[in-house]
């Protein structure tokens, strides 16, 4: 790299991921204006690359800011969680946030066992809440992984975890908040 950091492939080729999805979304963003789902639908291959692209990065990230000591919880936050799957796959983002969660704290020497990993859903339909729900449900997850899902607003949720925060005068743990630049454009139209 021509900083002088060691180059490491795996998360260059995130970077490159990440890019090539995030250029691809913005490009089907005017075909996507008037997609509002009432069911399941349909994962193109671009959401499916980018579920697996957000397993594998924040499989790193709790296995990474779950070894420090000072990191008693870890916060991921999924803006527009949707049903928890898709007609053509079982998989999508909080579903791979709460895998990737599972299998940081089960990797062979893990120092997690002190860590809660804490997820927010956040889903504005209450069909695909209560699907999410299901979905997460049907797996057993390891004690130290609590997961909720909100339904209604993004940011009216999310602005009221961050007020009773500092209304108890707490500070905000690390925190993963994944927005669905997609599907959070589409919505915002509504």
């Amino acid at each position: 790299m021509p900083d002088g950091r060691e180059s490491n492939p795996e998360c260059e080729y995130l970077w490159i991921s990440l890019y090539l999805y995030t250029l691809r979304c913005y490009k089907t963003l005017q075909v996507m204006a008037s997609f509002k789902p009432t069911s399941l639908w349909e994962a193109r291959p671009h959401t499916l690359a980018k579920i697996e692209i957000v397993r594998r990065y924040l499989y790193l990230w709790f296995s990474i800011l779950g070894t420090n000591p000072d990191n008693k919880r870890l916060i991921y936050i999924d803006g527009f969680a949707g049903p928890g799957g898709y007609t053509n796959s079982a998989q999508s983002s909080p579903i791979a946030a709460l895998q990737a969660a599972k299998a940081a704290i089960e990797q062979p020497g893990a120092k997690l066992n002190e860590t809660e990993l804490s997820f927010l859903f956040v889903e504005r339909q209450k069909e695909f809440a209560d699907s999410l729900r299901d979905v997460a449900s049907a797996t057993p997850w390891p004690a130290q992984i609590k997961w909720h899902v909100e339904e209604g607003d993004f940011s009216e949720k999310v602005g009221q975890f961050l007020t009773e925060l500092r209304q108890q005068g707490q500070r905000l743990a690390p925190t993963f908040a994944f927005i669905d630049p997609c599907y959070g454009v589409v919505r915002q139209g509504e």
